[in-house]
């Protein structure tokens, strides 16, 4: 039984380097195309909209891998 509680633990930080990585390439991303959305600053409210949505859905599926 512990044995089978320290191997799900290791799992589960071993997934948040998974998605830790994927975390950082997403900001990158973001980055990328700040530059282009500050011409337009009508964009912004939904861009930061979909930022967030993205955000909590990259983190629901991080927590269902796990």
């Amino acid at each position: 039984m512990y044995n089978l509680h320290s191997q799900r633990l290791r799992s589960k930080s071993h997934n948040y380097k998974i998605t830790n990585t994927n975390y950082e390439k997403y900001w990158f991303l973001i980055f990328i195309s700040y530059s282009r959305i500050f011409q337009n600053k009508k964009l912004w409210k939904q861009y930061l909209l979909t930022i967030i949505a993205s955000l909590e859905t990259m983190h629901t599926i991080s927590n269902s891998l796990v």
